[in-house]
């Protein structure tokens, strides 16, 4: 696969899951990963946005780019100054004057999702508890290289995202304690859904990266079947979410 940024030709590698973690692990793109959306107010009965969302209460989902040269013989460690360097010569390359300049071509290339808040997942709790929402998002990596001239950034693209809420305060302990005991899921409530490509780019970027996250976990199995292992075992959790999302991207478009 391919992706032309004015008239720059870059070709897209997957990325192997200890450099996609290193990716993930810089301050700037966790604040994409996981951020706080909504409060509610359980005393006021009222709740408020943290973030700029749409008249329907739609969450952005960012798509983001990282610059990441690796230090000679680390592939996970960051160089500070080469990285910056490949990102001045991409920007150049490309005829951008910012960062945010080739965003909104990443945007027009595999569109700027958006989750609406699933407030009505929430009643039960809203009903006894102040809290905040937060939302979680799992992103599709990729590397665009382009050879011939040495530049390469990093894309990230949502796959799915989820939702949890922190319990901020409890005006009513005695109603709050009854709809516990009565709801023992009430404060572990982790609604997730599966972002729609909402273009064929999405999906080839996502599908390139969900392939090598899935056939990562299955050779570290050594043979192993998924359903052998312990239910709360991160691997067997993990394929299972990602299998989902993998059914979902290769059905026929109008089924998905």
């Amino acid at each position: 696969m391919k992706l032309t940024l004015n008239k720059v030709e870059f070709a897209i590698e997957p990325v192997p899951g200890p450099v996609r973690d290193a990716l993930l692990a810089d301050p700037i793109l966790r604040q994409g990963v996981s951020r706080e959306v909504w409060r509610w107010d359980a005393a006021t009965r009222t709740g408020s946005p943290l973030v700029a969302v749409t008249p329907q209460n739609g969450v952005p989902l960012p798509n983001g780019v990282s610059f990441f040269v690796a230090r000679p013989g680390s592939a996970t460690q960051k160089a500070d100054g080469p990285s910056a360097r490949m990102a001045e010569r991409v920007l150049e390359a490309v005829g951008a004057k910012t960062i945010t300049d080739v965003m909104k071509a990443i945007n027009q290339i595999a569109r700027l999702p958006q989750k609406t808040l699933p407030l009505k997942e929430f009643e039960a709790l809203s009903a006894v508890a102040s809290h905040t929402l937060r939302v979680h998002v799992d992103y599709a990596v990729v590397h665009a290289v382009n050879a011939a001239r040495n530049l390469g950034l990093y894309l990230f693209i949502p796959g799915q995202c989820s939702f949890t809420a922190r319990i901020d305060a409890v005006p009513d302990q005695a109603a709050y304690d009854k709809a516990t005991e009565e709801n023992a899921r009430l404060t572990r409530i982790q609604p997730g859904f599966i972002i729609p490509p909402g273009t064929e780019a999405n999906l080839m970027l996502r599908r390139m990266a969900l392939a090598q996250r899935i056939t990562e976990i299955q050779q570290s199995l050594g043979g192993m079947n998924p359903a052998d292992l312990p239910a709360d075992d991160l691997r067997r959790l993990t394929l299972a979410r990602l299998g989902l999302e993998w059914q979902a991207l290769n059905r026929p478009r109008k089924a998905a």
